[in-house]
């Protein structure tokens, strides 16, 4: 899948999204990063990418930005933090 072309990536992203959540609607961005030989580490520029997702979550009511851009970067790290989104999510319902 990693030498996929974009447009491919992105209708399977798609389907998928709308399989799984009923989603419909096109995104506003959407980016493909493609590391052929390694899983990506955070580097020293991070921090700041974190500060900009919290200040963007804090000003925007309802916004979730989740995946391998925060939280860690591997398969468990992405459960755990779905596990910790979804609990938000409920709590912030009730």
């Amino acid at each position: 899948m990693a030498d996929s072309v974009h447009d491919e990536i992105k209708q399977i992203v798609m389907a998928e999204l709308k399989d799984s959540l009923g989603c419909d609607s096109q995104p506003d961005l959407f980016k493909i990063f493609r590391y052929p030989k390694a899983i990506p580490q955070y580097e020293i520029s991070s921090k700041l990418r974190f500060e900009t997702i919290d200040k963007l979550q804090g000003q925007h009511k309802g916004l979730i930005i989740g995946g391998n851009i925060r939280d860690g970067i591997g398969m468990a790290d992405r459960i755990k933090q779905g596990r910790a989104l979804a609990e938000e999510i409920v709590k912030s319902l009730n």
